[in-house]
């Protein structure tokens, strides 16, 4: 069951659901006394502070793509839970967040995670995989007491402030980007030179696809999907975000829902409305300067999609030699002239670009 964004109120047991999303919106929701009773399964796209559900038998959360902070202690002892997907906004996890959650085995912070307060995560016996970005600055205090952690991960190039009771299990093995973070890490002299580091396969790039077209009404909805390239590169999580979620928003499966219509878009971003015409989705991984996609929502109707691969080899010099591949990977020119519409992969020795021909 989907609760759109239009919905602010909901009453005294109005649903048996085993599966709920609420979809993405910045209009807190009115939830009267087991509104939805017991759901295992729940997607909350609302502002937090309107989540009063009871979450004691929930297996699997889901946290939207416009939140930003998750509260202390907010989701405590929830001893069913076993996965959680954070959108692409968050930036802090409060205080005893997620602690006590002893059936949760990974956890996977979005690359918009900078601080993790303390006790966050402790207590979860069976948190064996902890993977976390490029912009983590700040951990705190036994923030991961009492979890396995027998795989910590993590791409931030400056090992974020801890102390030495942020973990209280360190021999599991620590990856990190690159051979100079590995020395930064080692070198760190609080808890991240007790592991034993390892250095990951880098992404390179990011192949997106889904629905040629993004346009229409408010309320028509997109699947897009992306992959991570090259296949064995050690974090190929993709997390999504919309650059205006006035016009569109995504969850944290790709699912682009419009809030607008998009053929009066024009004429309202040129002053009959509040709302800015420019919207963009967003596909990018953990890795620090990594690749990312970008599909443009527009009032036409088209995706001009771009990716850009990491490092100082992703432009193409046109007057160069260059191969042209269709997105089944069969090389169809050496040459854009002449192309028939479409989206294609673009290769000139180790640069490549995904671009769109109209």
């Amino acid at each position: 069951m989907t609760i759109p964004s239009s919905v602010v109120e909901i009453g005294y047991n109005a649903f048996v659901q085993n599966k709920v999303t609420f979809s993405d919106g910045l209009l807190p929701i009115s939830l009267s006394n087991e509104a939805i009773y017991a759901p295992k399964e729940l997607y909350w796209g609302r502002p937090l502070e309107s989540l009063t559900l009871s979450l004691e038998d929930v297996s699997y959360l889901g946290i939207g793509s416009l939140i930003t902070e998750i509260p202390d202690g907010k989701f405590k002892n929830l001893k069913n839970l076993k996965s959680v997907s954070l959108g692409n906004s968050v930036e802090t996890i409060g205080n005893e967040a997620f602690s006590g959650c002893t059936a949760l085995a990974e956890v996977i912070l979005p690359p918009s995670v900078e601080t993790i307060e303390a006790s966050a995560f402790a207590g979860n016996s069976s948190l064996n995989s902890i993977i976390m970005g490029h912009k983590v600055k700040n951990i705190g205090d036994k923030a991961f007491d009492g979890c396995k952690a027998n795989t910590v991960s993590i791409t931030a190039q400056t090992p974020p402030t801890a102390s030495n009771t942020t973990f209280s299990n360190y021999s599991g093995k620590l990856y990190v980007q690159g051979e100079k973070a590995k020395d930064a890490y080692y070198d760190a002299f609080t808890c991240w030179d007790r592991f034993d580091s390892y250095v990951m396969i880098d992404a390179e790039e990011i192949k997106i696809e889904g629905a040629d077209k993004i346009s229409g009404k408010a309320g028509d909805t997109f699947q897009l999907t992306a992959t991570v390239w090259p296949e064995n590169a050690t974090l190929p999580q993709i997390f999504w975000r919309s650059t205006n979620p006035e016009i569109a928003t995504v969850d944290v499966n790709g699912l682009v829902t419009l809030h607008v219509d998009l053929e009066s878009l024009n004429t309202r971003a040129q002053g009959e409305g509040d709302i800015d015409g420019v919207c963009s989705i967003i596909a990018e991984t953990l890795y620090n300067d990594g690749p990312v996609a970008q599909v443009a929502v527009d009032e036409n109707g088209l995706n001009a999609v771009e990716s850009i691969p990491i490092g100082d080899n992703g432009t193409i010099d046109y007057t160069r030699p260059y191969e042209v591949f269709n997105m089944n990977g069969l090389k169809v020119s050496d040459t854009t002239d002449g192309l028939a519409n479409g989206i294609y992969i673009i290769r000139q020795g180790k640069a490549v670009v995904k671009t769109v021909v109209r």
